[in-house]
């Protein structure tokens, strides 16, 4: 859905809020959509410039933008879409998931033989497949949504504090005098001391609950005496003397980013020769079974080490995910990865 919504919100980069704005902006966050502005205002007034022309919610990659092309005070928006991926929608909500039970639907539901491959169309429509059921497990069997409590618990008196300070932040935004400027520290502060208060009060609760027959106290103290590496302070690279002000390091800062973001240069013939030649030899290569085949174990230890908290790709499936795959899968994921090296071919999904 896109269109002139004439809705003013501080979340798209407008100075103000109205009414239509706030409808728009509580809706989008109780349906779980996400609202796309263009990063540059949609209309420009005698004093002022907002962005008042919004999308929501498209699952291919996007681009938008606000083109200042025409004599009226709005400005066309360009949406333009990438149609060369195909991508899985997924359910853009905080989910909670029964792992036995993803594992039981895929032991049930999996057929552990895998069927003859003869050539890469075979291969791609086999992993397209398993693909599928591994999503289909956690998508719309063992997955159900976060209640909203159960996200975050807030004691009755911080929900308070907390509508308090949201309030008096939505005035001071709209006013910007001293008043609502001071009514606002205070309340950031009362809400903020509580919030310390009752995070204290947790953590003491927490360890008063840890004890030696579940790991629970042996973990926390394992975490606690591990060393914290020191941060080291911000140096020049070029002169080596320490940076005390914040530009000196901002520059640095900068300086650093700058060089890591710079294209590297491949131009050495010699090297475009060399990995020429070896993609060629490759590619050119008997396709025979004398390589050295993966092992289940092998996939099994590497599952292990993966961290759960890095984003998926565009399959949607997380490390969480891999984690908790049924010995039946990680059977079909060697033989996929045999397959990998037998055709000398990287699927496309």
């Amino acid at each position: 859905m896109c269109g002139d919504f004439n809705a003013h919100h501080t979340s798209w980069n407008c100075k103000r809020i109205n009414a239509t704005g706030k409808a728009i902006y509580k809706y989008a966050h109780c349906k779980n959509l996400e609202i796309l502005p263009p990063p540059t205002p949609t209309r420009y007034g005698p004093n002022s410039a907002t962005t008042i022309d919004l999308t929501k919610n498209f699952a291919y990659r996007y681009k938008i933008e606000s083109i200042p092309d025409l004599a009226s005070d709005h400005n066309p928006v360009i949406l333009n879409f990438d149609f060369n991926i195909v991508p899985l929608i997924v359910k853009r909500q905080k989910v909670s998931t029964n792992w036995d039970n993803f594992k039981n639907y895929l032991n049930e539901n999996v057929k552990i033989i895998f069927p003859k491959i003869l050539n890469s169309n075979d291969f791609e429509n086999e992993v397209n497949k398993i693909m599928s059921d591994i999503t289909k497990a956690y998508n719309n069997n063992n997955s159900r949504p976060l209640k909203h409590h159960e996200e975050l618990y807030l004691p009755p008196h911080l929900r308070e504090l907390k509508t308090a300070r949201n309030r008096s932040k939505k005035v001071w935004q709209r006013f910007r005098d001293p008043t609502s400027t001071n009514l606002f520290n205070r309340a950031q502060a009362r809400f903020r001391n509580a919030m310390s208060k009752f995070n204290q009060s947790l953590y003491i609760s927490q360890n008063e609950q840890l004890n030696i027959y579940d790991g629970t106290l042996c973990r926390r103290t394992k975490r606690l005496k591990s060393k914290r590496s020191k941060i080291p302070q911000l140096k020049n690279p070029s002169t080596n003397p320490p940076s005390y002000t914040d530009l000196e390091k901002a520059e640095i800062i900068a300086d650093h980013l700058e060089s890591q973001f710079t294209p590297n240069d491949f131009g050495d013939p010699n090297t475009e020769r060399r990995v020429e030649k070896s993609i060629r030899e490759f590619k050119n290569e008997i396709r025979t079974s004398k390589f050295k085949k993966v092992k289940p174990s092998e996939v099994v230890c590497f599952m292990k080490h993966i961290k759960i908290n890095n984003d998926p790709g565009i399959d949607s499936i997380t490390n969480k995910m891999l984690k908790n795959l049924p010995l039946k899968i990680v059977l079909k994921l060697t033989e996929i990865f045999n397959h990998m090296l037998k055709f000398r071919h990287i699927p496309n999904c």
